[in-house]
């Protein structure tokens, strides 16, 4: 058995993987956003220790342990980029520091190409050879596969990135001032209520008032199921940047799909026809007529199922390795 740990900055989702069934066991999540530094890997290994025991397995009984961490692993270094200072993790140096917590082998991969891998493997992305990911959150990633494989570049830095803010947009112009915060889940969320507050006759502001209390996204789930043309214009601006970033990226990599995921799923179809609807003005009818983009059916769960594919293949070819090795040496 193998376990998995997909990081973001909030929690850290853990899942029991057996091989033999090739199904996962057992799930749980570790809240980790109040953690800093050497701190979080120690409480890893903790909620670890307690998957083990609630499981009645023996730590040595789990072949190899795979993490997903926020941030890109700069090879040269085996340290952490970290474009922000969550987990104070900037140039961290994140093998060394899990060695010593882990008895187990471990393999690092980061978060966002985990969940491009997740969708290759059981997600949305099966049957396609080239695509791009993105996943869209409390924080923006995005991984690229070319002819199966995931494209990293030189230095294991390549497709990804975070926080990323709108200059300006062409949407509404009642809605200007909101397309200039930041795309991620928050700063949406903030938007929609803002929004409701200033506009009390609107369904949103209808359902603020009757609430009586900040919305959250699952308050939405009647006007996202109504399509509500408010959400659908706040969303139009403030994914613009994003969905530039897109069409740059399918003018350079003609991919055969974008495949979206993170929490920006739970809008749904709704959610889908914002990105749909922006890339129909930024890139040309003849290359959105040979693109497919699609919201991942796994949601939130790629990460993990990413980082337990990373291990799987992972650990098979250090094993490998090893048998190769120990029949030279006999021979």
């Amino acid at each position: 058995m193998i376990v998995g740990i997909d990081l973001d900055n909030c929690k850290a989702e853990f899942a029991l993987y057996s091989e033999k069934e090739d199904k996962i066991l057992y799930r749980s999540s570790l809240e980790i956003k109040k953690l800093v530094g050497e701190n979080v890997i120690f409480e890893l290994s903790r909620h670890f220790e307690e998957l083990c025991r609630v499981n009645k397995l023996q730590p040595f009984s789990i072949k190899a342990i795979g993490i997903g961490t926020i941030g890109k692993v700069f090879l040269e270094t085996e340290s952490l980029v970290v474009n922000d200072n969550w987990f104070e993790w900037n140039n961290f140096k994140i093998r060394e520091v899990i060695e010593k917590y882990f008895k187990q082998p471990v393999y690092i991969t980061d978060s966002f190409r985990a969940r491009t891998i997740g969708e290759l493997w059981k997600g949305s992305a099966q049957d396609f050879t080239n695509f791009i990911y993105y996943g869209i959150g409390n924080v923006i990633g995005n991984g690229i596969v070319i002819d199966q494989k995931i494209y990293s570049g030189t230095h294991n830095l390549a497709s990804e990135f975070y926080q990323i803010k709108e200059k300006s947009s062409s949407y509404p112009s009642e809605l200007s001032s909101y397309s200039k915060n930041e795309t991620n889940l928050n700063n949406i969320m903030e938007t929609i209520n803002d929004f409701g507050y200033k506009n009390p006759n609107t369904p949103i502001g209808k359902l603020k008032k009757s609430l009586g209390t900040v919305l959250h996204l699952k308050d939405l789930d009647p006007l996202i199921k109504n399509n509500d043309k408010d959400i659908f214009n706040i969303l139009c601006g403030l994914t613009l940047t994003v969905s530039h970033h897109m069409s740059t990226m399918i003018y350079a990599l003609d991919p055969q799909a974008i495949i979206i995921g993170g929490p920006i799923t739970r809008f749904g179809g709704l959610g889908l026809s914002v990105f749909k609807h922006n890339l129909k003005t930024l890139i040309t009818p003849f290359a959105y007529s040979l693109l497919k983009i699609k919201f991942s059916f796994l949601k939130e769960s790629s990460g993990v199922l990413g980082v337990l594919y990373t291990v799987l293949r992972a650990y098979t070819d250090d094993i490998m390795k090893q048998v190769e090795s120990d029949v030279e040496s006999v021979s």
